[in-house]
Parts: C-alpha cells; structure tokens; sequence
C-alpha cells in the first residue's frame, strides 16, 4: 500500500527557503526542493524477528552513507513485537533512485522479503 503526500511551495522572494531547499526557476519564482520521507513497516514473525533486524541493521549502516541520505533508522514497536519500521529520509528523488539501484538494497531488501511483509508509507515535503 503506498500512500503519497505531496508539498511544493512556490516563493517570490529569496529570503523564504534556505539556499540548499530552493531551485530558481526561469519565471523568477523558487521552488522547494522536495525532500522523500519512507516509512517501511515490517511484520515479521517471532521466528525470524532477530534475523531480519540483523538485515535490517546492516541495510541501515550501508544506506547512511549513500549520497542524499538525511536520515536512516530501524525502529521497533513497544506495544507490538511482530512490527519493526525503518525510517528514511531522502534529499531528492535522484538520491533515492540511487540508493534503490545500490548493491546493498539489492541484496538486502529481498531477504528481508522473504523473512517478513512489508508495507511502504511515502511522503514528500
């Protein structure tokens, strides 16, 4: 299930955004750079909870260091041990489609797939 926020904000003056969120347009407006939110929830079974928060550890590692990573993290739930949520923030669409072609979200995704469901929330503000 994906879910899809979408904020853009159009500004006439150049004090209103800080230089690394705007983009100047041809019209003499400036538009925000759009930043992408992930909320990944998992439900895993007891049976292989451990194994897919190892995988999910070593996918957190790998992907700060991608360019364009604001914010990676792996979470788990207090109230129910069955769901983990992995958290990303992207500094664009052109870094998140990186870190979708990496080696290691190749490789690590599709073994967390196989261990657990998965249900992405997407936002963009």
């Amino acid at each position: 299930v994906y879910k899809r926020q979408v904020c853009v904000i159009w500004i006439h003056c150049a004090g209103g955004l800080p230089p690394t969120r705007r983009r100047a347009l041809s019209n003499g407006y400036l538009k925000q750079i759009v930043m992408i939110r992930l909320n990944v929830f998992i439900r895993v079974g007891a049976d292989h909870r451990a194994e897919v928060l190892k995988i999910a550890e070593e996918l957190v590692a790998a992907s700060l260091k991608d360019e364009g990573c604001v914010a990676y993290d792996v979470f788990a739930s207090a109230t129910r041990p069955d769901v983990l949520m992995i958290c990303e923030t992207w500094s664009d669409a052109g870094a998140l489609d990186k870190h979708s072609a990496s080696d290691h979200f190749k490789t690590l995704v599709p073994q967390i797939e196989k261990l657990a469901q998965m249900k992405l929330e997407r936002f963009e503000f």
